[in-house]
């Protein structure tokens, strides 16, 4: 019988912040759109704000 691995999920760390509730719903509208949650689209902006500002970007 062949075993299947599963894909390793990334450590998750539940934060706590604050942000405009407007722009809150704008994340979480186009999240739906996308086919994904507020929190993946979050965690891409965040990845994508990163590699930018190590590549020196403004």
């Amino acid at each position: 019988m062949t075993k299947f691995k599963r894909k390793k999920q990334p450590e998750r760390k539940q934060i706590g912040v604050k942000i405009d509730s407007e722009l809150w719903m704008q994340i979480k509208i186009l999240a739906l759109k996308q086919g994904q949650t507020g929190g993946a689209l979050l965690e891409e902006a965040m990845r994508l704000y990163l590699k930018t500002k190590a590549d020196g970007r403004r």
